[in-house]
């Protein structure tokens, strides 16, 4: 893998993003791991270092963490509008979390090639299972 994964027209754009940090979480939901929203910037941190472009979202570091607004609002809005049921550490709606992030993902990038390569490249960083083995 190079250290550019993406051109111009294969860069992810926020919404996607967030959805795979998103699975991320959920996914360590899953396996009995407590997900707070420091991991879910921490997950974009890594995808960086795997020479993502996630330029289009805030991140910062304090000594030991990462932290995101945009991942912060998602959250927020999660809570309202039921895909996460929790705050902290973050629980998930099994069905609706799935549903939005899988929703998000595969409207924006569609049969777009480049998309598809670089969601793919990207759900690889963060050694995301599909979405079939995490609805099963």
């Amino acid at each position: 893998m190079s250290d550019t994964i993406f051109s111009d027209q294969g860069v992810l754009s926020t919404p996607i993003l967030i959805a795979l940090v998103t699975l991320k979480g959920y996914q360590e939901y899953r396996h009995g791991n407590s997900v707070y929203i420091e991991d879910l910037a921490g997950y974009l941190a890594k995808l960086k270092k795997k020479g993502v472009n996630i330029k289009s979202i805030a991140l910062s570091r304090t000594l030991d963490k990462y932290w995101s607004d945009d991942v912060a609002q998602f959250v927020s809005d999660g809570l309202v509008f039921g895909f996460l049921t929790h705050n902290s550490p973050l629980q998930f709606d099994e069905r609706r979390c799935l549903e939005v992030c899988k929703n998000a993902i595969l409207g924006e990038v569609g049969d777009n090639e480049q998309l598809q390569k670089a969601f793919n490249e990207a759900r690889e960083a963060l050694e995301l299972e599909p979405f079939e083995t995490l609805a099963a």
